[in-house]
């Protein structure tokens, strides 16, 4: 019996095919890993205001960085009649 192909082609086909399925796979992780490690190294700014438990009208402005990475340049701007609830300005 002959056969349409050879062996060591056929061999050759699904080595070729699955070192590109690999290849791919390996791309694909690669763009996941540097994702992640940039993800890893960015500040996350946070800011609260917290009234003073012993003073009543007194309300404090807390900044924080919960994130890994160090955050720099942070500017902000306070507005003198911020609403921090209804009808309760900061003013």
């Amino acid at each position: 019996m002959i056969w349409p192909f050879d062996f060591a082609e056929t061999l050759s086909l699904g080595t070729l095919i699955a070192t590109l399925i690999l290849a791919a796979g390996t791309l694909i992780l690669a763009l996941e890993t540097k994702r992640m490690r940039l993800a890893q190294t960015e500040p996350e700014i946070f800011a609260n205001l917290q009234p003073q438990e012993d003073k009543v009208k007194v309300i404090d402005l807390v900044i924080g960085n919960s994130g890994n990475g160090t955050a720099l340049n942070i500017t902000f701007e306070v507005y003198p009649d911020f609403e921090y609830e209804k009808d309760e300005f900061l003013s």
